[in-house]
């Protein structure tokens, strides 16, 4: 079987214009046939597979589960759930809301990204013309005039020699980690994320960012209908950092015991917070869990989007300050013989 990627833009895309076909009458099978017309590539494949599926009797859910890479375990639950029910379009629509909700996330983080990585980018290339253009015709004046160079205009010499010397190496090595980075992202997303926020900056943000969209998740099944520990279940599967793993683990035993949510979510209340197992604890006396699993995920949502802020703004001016060291260093180091030649024309 051909493998299949799709974007969460694709799947947002997908999910949309299925609610919107089977929502306005036209069966599933003539959805899947328009469908067919419209798309490309990975998707193709994926619609094309759901037609014959369809043709034979299969479900969406069965033929959405072979893709594991595209659908999560709690996509496929639910479409399961809504053809069971009759109710596909309504659930279709409910996966559609969560699943953009994730992506203006995803997109709230991105945003806040780009600045600094243009920042870095602009730097590297101003680097790059430094160490190609300048310091070599720098260095031939050096050269010519017999200059004694101290030891940090030696290493700024070193560097643009391995620089224009080993270059195809250097751009191999860079285009292989870029290479590296990508597979990973699209095969081991959840290695490579635990690795990206673990850092120490992120390494909060990372946690609410999956207790956000796991108690999205959760709100969104229970709504749906599933059962309150096979929703449990299924988050804790989607869960990526160990700490909030660690949570739904001691709340799916304590509620096979026969305890409460809040119980379990009480004894990590520095993962979960206070207020949120407090909300929790309100919506499982008030009957409300589905709507109350889905206000935590608003919530942390909210706190997410005030930190990102509040991180962006701190990295820029660090940023620049590193930079503006790094290129004040690499000043100082290229005009030290300078102004020692002056010093000798001076001396004479």
């Amino acid at each position: 079987m051909k493998r299949v990627h799709l974007s969460s833009g694709q799947k947002l895309e997908l999910f949309n214009n299925l609610y919107t076909m089977i929502s306005s009458g036209i069966s599933l099978s003539e959805s899947v046939d328009l469908l067919l017309l419209e798309t490309k590539g990975s998707e193709r494949v994926l619609i094309n597979d759901l037609k014959h599926s369809i043709e034979e009797g299969k479900t969406i859910a069965s033929t959405f589960a072979k893709y594991p890479d595209v659908f999560d375990q709690v996509t496929i639950d639910l479409i399961r759930i809504g053809e069971e029910s009759g109710k596909l379009d309504t659930i279709l629509k409910d996966i559609e809301k969560n699943l953009k909700e994730d992506v203006t996330f995803m997109q709230k983080i991105q945003n806040a990204l780009v600045y600094p990585i243009f920042i870095l980018v602009v730097f590297a290339g101003v680097m790059t013309l430094m160490f190609v253009f300048v310091i070599p015709r720098i260095s031939k004046v050096f050269d010519k005039l017999r200059i004694d160079m101290p030891l940090p205009t030696k290493i700024l010499v070193f560097a643009s020699h391995i620089v224009i010397n080993y270059y195809p190496i250097l751009i191999a090595g860079i285009i292989g980690v870029v290479a590296i980075i990508v597979y990973l992202y699209r095969t081991k997303k959840r290695v490579l994320l635990s690795f990206f926020f673990s850092l120490p900056l992120l390494h909060r943000l990372a946690i609410e960012v999956d207790i956000a969209r796991v108690c999205r998740n959760t709100g969104l099944m229970l709504a749906s209908g599933v059962p309150l520990l096979a929703a449990l279940d299924l988050a804790e599967g989607i869960v990526v950092q160990q700490s909030v793993r660690a949570v739904f683990k001691t709340v799916i035993h304590k509620v096979s015991e026969g305890k409460t949510i809040s119980d379990g979510m009480r004894q990590h209340i520095d993962v979960m917070t206070p207020v949120a197992v407090r909300m929790i604890e309100t919506g499982e006396r008030a009957g409300k869990l589905d709507q109350v699993f889905s206000h935590v995920g608003e919530r942390f949502s909210s706190r997410i989007t005030r930190k990102l802020e509040h991180i962006t703004t701190l990295v820029e001016p660090v940023l620049m300050l590193v930079i503006s060291l790094a290129i004040g260093g690499m000043m100082v180091a290229i005009m030290a013989p300078i102004y020692g030649i002056i010093g000798q024309i001076g001396k004479r």
